[in-house]
């Protein structure tokens, strides 16, 4: 009997400890509109437009939203974002299958906080060899401009990208690892942000991709590494496996 509330300790405390990462994680304060797995995100509270574009393909596959654009097309969130000028984090899953067009014809992140938006303009595009992003930030007042970052195996498979609001620095983030950054410029209030997910050129691109979630929140909440994640595992496992045998 004492062996097995041994036991039951040791699992029920390790199930605790999970169960606590995983409530820290959930406890953020998201800001909507937010797209999820499969939904139209125009059904979401974001707008699709075309004004010198298509989108060939908007549809559910599998549970994730679909869509192929081609020249300047895709959605934006109407009205703003409503971040204030405190700090946010967004955060995008999902991955970008194929592009044509060159490095600056292509499939874009956009935010545009507060004014003047020159130097405010924030935003990440997908290379067109697939190999990465880009930093294409206007009005660049600190960083490197025009920065690029090698993704890990390619955009073609699924990974999480992060853009963090911090104060007056703006930085992006795959799979918790930091990408590029950069210090805002202009002065005046950061303001909510104008979200857009498009093609940002009417040079004949066409992107096609695959999206889990859209998402702000209030605050900094960054992913681990993979990394992180795989040492917290190791150290959870054999923190349990320390209780069990007591």
């Amino acid at each position: 009997m004492n062996v097995m509330y041994k036991n039951l300790r040791a699992s029920s405390f390790g199930a605790f400890v999970i169960a606590l990462i995983l409530a820290t994680g959930a406890s953020a304060q998201i800001i909507p509109p937010t797209h999820n797995i499969g939904n139209d995100p125009a059904t979401e509270g974001f707008t699709f437009s075309a004004p010198n574009g298509a989108g060939l393909t908007l549809e559910d596959d599998g549970g994730l939203w679909h869509m192929e654009l081609q020249q300047v097309a895709g959605y934006t969130a109407s009205p703003a974002i409503m971040t204030g000028d405190g700090d946010f984090t967004f955060t995008a899953i999902g991955r970008v299958n194929s592009l044509s067009g060159n490095n600056s014809d292509l499939f874009t992140f956009a935010f545009l906080p507060g004014n003047p938006a020159l130097e405010r303009n924030w935003n990440f595009s997908f290379l067109s060899d697939l190999s990465g992003i880009w930093d294409r930030q206007a009005g660049k007042t600190g960083g490197v401009p025009n920065e690029s970052y090698t993704v890990p195996g390619g955009v073609t498979t699924e990974h999480t990208y992060q853009v963090t609001r911090e104060g007056s620095v703006f930085t992006t983030y795959v799979d918790g690892v930091e990408a590029f950054t950069n210090l805002e410029g202009g002065g005046g209030p950061l303001d909510n942000a104008v979200f857009s997910v498009f093609n940002a050129s009417s040079n004949s691109p066409t992107s096609d991709s695959h999206w889990q979630l859209w998402q702000f929140e209030k605050g900094i909440n960054i992913v681990p590494e993979p990394s992180s994640l795989l040492l917290l595992a190791i150290a959870l496992v054999g923190l349990v496996n320390v209780r069990r045998r007591r």
